[in-house]
This record gives structure tokens, sequence and C-alpha cells, in this order.
């Protein structure tokens, strides 16, 4: 019965078991991405995003607060005005 109470109370995806750590240690050892999701039976994005989260600095230690943003859109044009 208490299984089934767990498993009652749990909805949604089940939680990645794979640690950033890891992630990490396999691309320095010059896996490819695909290589490392395939390994670890989770997607790309995740491995890369798992990777980013165990290398990139909390925001909270960045001095700005925020990440730089390089490139991107500029936004939607600017009307002219025809007067």
């Amino acid at each position: 019965m208490t299984n089934y109470v767990n498993r009652a109370n749990a909805s949604g995806r089940p939680k990645c078991s794979v640690s950033g750590d890891e992630v990490v240690r396999r691309r320095e050892q010059g896996g490819s991405w695909r290589q490392i999701a395939k390994d670890f039976k989770i997607g790309t994005a995740t491995a890369m995003r798992l990777y980013r989260l165990a290398t990139v600095p909390n925001p909270s230690q960045n001095p700005e607060g925020r990440l730089e943003r390089s490139g991107g859109c500029p936004g939607p044009p600017r009307r002219r005005n025809r007067s």
C-alpha cells in the first residue's frame, strides 16, 4: 500500500538522475553532446542544460546579477515618421 501512496502523490515527468558533474567530466574527455546524451539515456538538450548549470556561476555570484546577452534579435522594426 505504501508504494501505491508514493506513486499516487507523484505527478509529472520523472526527474533526471544524471548530475551535471558527470556530464562535465564526459564533455572534458571529448565526448560529443549526442554521445553523452545517448550514454546517459537523456536528451541532447538536457545534457547541454546540465553542463551549463554545472559550469555557469549562479546569478548571485555574478557581479552584474545577470548573464550578458550576445547577438540576438534587435526587436521589432521601428516605425518611421512620415510627416
